[in-house]
Order: structure tokens, then C-alpha cells, then sequence
């Protein structure tokens, strides 16, 4: 056996809850390892100062009272999860469409831009050339028609 799993049965060690042949192999390996040996050494005093400590008896009530205590804190967590589900289900939606809103009122802003002369920026994109030669049917020629015809 190795030092991690001699310090893993430690507690079944000194309870003797283990087989003899698990006993065989951790005192073997407490007798060449004078770490693990020390380590025994202050745990079983631990342990026997523990057993030698007065049982502390619990209140009648205590498991309800804690139960109850349990319950709330669960409650409470419930409370500010229900404000954080109501903050992503209504908030993020309503911050989208409010951006959404700002995006289309920009955009019809700067796509009837007025030219010093009183003319639209869609009206000025018929003068351009590089527009010319766009396919029959494409989503671009379809795009110049409806904004032109206005």
C-alpha cells in the first residue's frame, strides 16, 4: 500500500472496521513510513479526544426549526431568481426592440438625408453610374426601383 490510500482508511483503521489483511498491509507500511506512522499517531488523538468529548443532546424542536430555516433560504433564492427570470424575460427583449426602434429611426434619417438643393440622397443614387449594370431581377435592381419610384 501507498501513503494515499493508508491515509484513506486511517478512520476505518482505528474504528476496526477493515479485514484483517488490510490491517496486515497498513501496519506493514506504518513501519517503514515514518510519516504516515506520525500522521496515525495524531489523528488517534484526535479521534480519541473526540469520543472522550460530552454528546451535545439537541433540542426537541432543533430538525423542524432547521427544516423551517432551510425552507426560507430556499425562499428567499426563489425571490431573487424570480426578479432576475422577469429581468431576462421582459428587459432584454424590451432593450432589443428599443435598439431596434433607434436603428430603424437612424437609418430612415440618414436614407432621407436632405442635399443642399432640397433633393433626397435616394434620388441622387440615379445619377450614379457604377449602378448601371446590375442583372435583371437582382435584389439590387429591385432595391434602386422601389426607393426611385418614391
Amino acid at each position: 500500500m501507498n501513503c494515499k490510500e493508508v491515509k484513506k482508511l486511517f478512520a476505518l483503521f482505528l474504528e476496526n472496521e477493515i479485514s484483517q489483511d488490510q490491517r496486515a498491509e497498513i501496519e506493514k507500511h506504518l513501519k517503514t513510513c515514518p510519516k504516515c506512522s506520525q500522521l496515525l499517531d495524531e489523528f488517534s488523538q484526535l479521534w480519541t479526544s473526540l469520543d472522550q468529548r460530552e454528546k451535545v443532546q439537541a433540542s426537541p424542536n432543533f430538525w423542524i426549526k432547521l427544516q423551517q430555516r432551510i425552507i426560507n433560504s430556499k425562499e428567499r433564492k426563489s425571490s431573487v431568481m424570480d426578479l432576475v427570470d422577469m429581468l431576462i424575460r421582459f428587459a432584454l427583449p424590451a432593450a432589443a426592440a428599443a435598439a431596434l426602434m433607434a436603428a430603424i429611426f437612424v437609418g430612415n434619417y440618414l436614407g432621407n438625408f436632405s442635399m443642399p438643393d432640397g433633393q433626397t440622397l435616394s434620388s441622387e443614387l440615379q445619377y450614379l453610374t457604377v449602378f448601371n449594370d446590375m442583372p435583371a431581377g437582382s435584389i439590387e435592381e429591385i432595391y434602386f426601383k422601389i426607393n426611385l419610384e418614391e
